[in-house]
């Protein structure tokens, strides 16, 4: 249970309060049971428990039971229980510690209270020997709540680092895609250290070494389309082997591990004879190959299509290590150890994710030439969800802590399933149709590394919330699909300025046209500048003289466009009001035009009901249908008439009232 602050003036004296060293070793004389609420100063003692230590002091009435409070804050022995909010009790034995309890559970402190003060009085009367502990030494009570928090913490060190790891390993997986599409015509084969052998030709200078794998594939690639374009020696460390197997799933032998370490691998790099573009699956047909084969259409469209080719020359038809024929090359040159042992002689990536994340280890300057941008591992962050017709509030309010947003983006649904990106600014927003303003909302994913933005954001109001971390995950990637393209878009300031006017056409005096354009120089410096596009007579410019423009004048102009982009945007906000507003009046006067219709057919049912209470009413006298109806009921019935009059008329009132306003 958390503690709550305890008032000053709320203690008995029952309880001794403690607030310094001195204080404490004062305390610690008493002679008898020390039972001590240990608190921090900003939790306080255990105000709960206090009734319940004040009525096992009054019943036990023993002058050898202490209560105290002590602030450990101010106590330098009891510097190791600072900062936690758990209740925490302390038992002293004439200034020894006997014992530390945790919790706030009654029923078991008074009962220790009773086996620890049974205890002391039989120490003090020389019947037992009294167990203790230093203040300075963990009791058994404190190593194992320590254990606990030790084992829980770990399990949450290792949850995050796991988390961490899995959103790595994806941001990991879409860059190797975006390496891929780039580096579609490639792919490699790995030669390990036990298929490699020195040259035995005589008139090399330096030993080189071979494969008889290696030159089998090398007179096979072209019965697949294939060729060889490099082939190098390397020296792979752990790292390197880790990595070159990633994604793979390729279970590899540890005597071919060891060896790797100590020993070269050859390496083939091997491009498609005619260069593919991303095909459709459609196009992919399949064909037969030397071997009578056929090549199955890649699993991914496009991506895998060399992969295909090369595994089946290395693997065979099934093209997988497990599922080797006999006639391929990865069965063809095993090699058998002095120990029995089968070991493979080479291995080629299977798909385009692990063939990318092998290149990058064996030829890391190709992949580098490529030019893909890596990608940062998004913090992370709750997803929020606010009306569009709030999107400039949103963005008032978020803009100090701007670098916290990881995304911001305007949609037509809040499901993430179903939600369509309506636009990248709000002043695209405010120039769509009321219908499309009407639906939209605004998505807004906010960083937990900082928890002042979600609390600022919260306060808002939003339509919804991610409830956890892992559900917000998955939102993010449903709203802000990462780009897989080649040519990724500049990211949008959500606070970046209005889009400029239309470049407005300025006449000199002689009735030339120019047009008024911001240039940029070599520098990056950017001036706005008239350039000549139509002569007096009507001829048409291309490459017009440009005439500078005062710097005075331009901050005017700049000024006016800028007060008269707000001006459109005020104006279209209240067009908007107004359009809303008539809108909700009219569906206000349908709503009235109902109840009106409604009750004409009620006054006709009450006509064809007269004749019936017309006998109760006396002859000669005025027709007053409603008190003879009263008189027929009963004091419920009139309660109830009256309360369902008073119903149907509000919408009325209301109406009459809002048209006199």
């Amino acid at each position: 249970a958390a503690r709550k602050m305890a008032k000053k003036g709320g203690q008995t004296s029952l309880q001794i309060e403690i607030t310094n060293d001195d204080e404490w070793e004062a305390l610690l004389e008493r002679q008898g049971l020390l039972v001590v609420d240990v608190f921090t100063a900003w939790c306080g003692p255990c105000i709960g428990m206090m009734s319940n230590l004040k009525k096992i002091k009054l019943e036990l009435g023993s002058d050898l039971l202490h209560l105290a409070m002590a602030n450990c804050d101010k106590i330098s022995k009891l510097e190791r229980f600072r900062g936690r909010s758990e209740p925490t009790w302390l038992f002293i034995g004439s200034g020894q510690l006997l014992k530390v309890m945790y919790g706030s559970n009654a029923p078991i402190l008074m009962k220790e209270i009773c086996d620890e003060l049974l205890k002391e009085i039989e120490v003090i009367e020389g019947k037992r020997e009294r167990v203790y502990f230093p203040f300075e030494q963990l009791t058994p009570d404190e190593k194992k709540k320590l254990a606990e928090y030790e084992a829980k913490r770990a399990a949450e060190i290792a949850r995050e680092r796991a988390e961490l790891e899995a959103r790595q390993d994806k941001v990991k997986r879409r860059y190797l895609v975006r390496v891929a599409r780039k580096f579609l015509n490639f792919s490699l084969v790995v030669f390990f250290p036990n298929s490699i052998k020195p040259s035995e030709d005589p008139n090399q200078e330096k030993a080189r070494k071979t494969s008889a794998a290696a030159y089998k594939l090398m007179s096979m690639y072209d019965t697949v389309g294939l060729s060889i374009v490099d082939q190098l020696e390397i020296q792979l460390s752990r790292e390197n082997i880790h990595e070159l197997f990633y994604n793979s799933g390729y279970n590899l032998p540890q005597k071919v591990y060891d060896s790797m370490l100590k020993e070269e691998v050859i390496v083939s790099l091997v491009q498609m004879l005619h260069p593919l573009k991303i095909p459709q699956a459609s196009e992919m047909v399949p064909g037969p190959n030397a071997t009578g084969h056929s090549i199955t259409p890649p699993t991914v469209p496009g991506l895998d299509v060399i992969e295909e080719n090369l595994t089946l020359l290395v693997y065979g038809p099934s093209r997988k290590p497990t599922e080797a024929s006999p006639e391929s090359i990865y069965k063809m040159f095993e090699t058998i150890d002095e120990d029995g042992d089968i070991l493979p002689p080479c291995w080629t990536p299977r798909e385009h994710i692990s063939k990318c994340a092998a290149a990058r280890v064996i030829f890391p300057t190709r992949i580098e030439a490529l030019k893909v941008k890596e990608i940062e591992v998004p913090p992370p962050s709750l997803v929020m969800i606010f009306e569009g017709e709030r999107a400039q509030e949103v963005l008032d309010i978020s803009k100090p802590f701007a670098s916290e947003v990881v995304h911001l983006g305007y949609f037509d649904s809040s499901n993430p399933e179903e939600a369509k990106e309506l636009c990248k600014t709000v002043y695209e927003l405010e120039e769509m149709p009321d219908e499309s303003i009407d639906v939209a909302k605004v998505v807004i994913a906010l960083s937990k590394e900082q928890s002042e933005p979600t609390l600022i954001m919260t306060q808002l109001g939003p339509l919804y919330v991610s409830p956890d971390l892992k559900t917000a995950e998955r939102e993010v990637e449903l709203f802000f699909p990462p780009y897989l393209e080649e040519e990724e878009e500049e990211p949008v300031d959500p606070w970046g300025p209005p889009p400029p006017p239309p470049p407005p056409i300025w006449v000199d005096e002689t009735g030339n046209e120019y047009l008024e354009i911001y240039l940029t120089n070599i520098f990056g410096d950017t001036r706005r500048v008239r350039k000549l596009v139509k002569l007096v007579d009507g001829t048409e410019v291309e490459d017009g003289d440009v005439l500078d423009i005062p710097a005075e004048e331009v901050l005017e102009i700049e000024e006016r466009e800028r007060r008269e982009f707000e001006e459109r945007r005020e104006r279209r906000r209240k067009e908007r009001q107004a359009r809303k507003l008539a809108a909700l009046r009219k569906l206000q006067a349908e709503e009235v035009g109902e109840e009106e219709m409604e009750e004409e057919e009620e006054e006709v049912e009450e006509e064809e009901e007269k004749p019936q209470v017309q006998e109760v009413m006396g002859e000669g006298e005025e027709e007053d249908y409603e008190k003879v109806i009263m008189q027929m009921l009963t004091k419920e019935e009139i309660e109830k008439y009256q309360a369902l009059e008073r119903e149907m008329l509000a919408p009325f009132l209301a109406a009459k009232k809002r048209e006199e306003e």
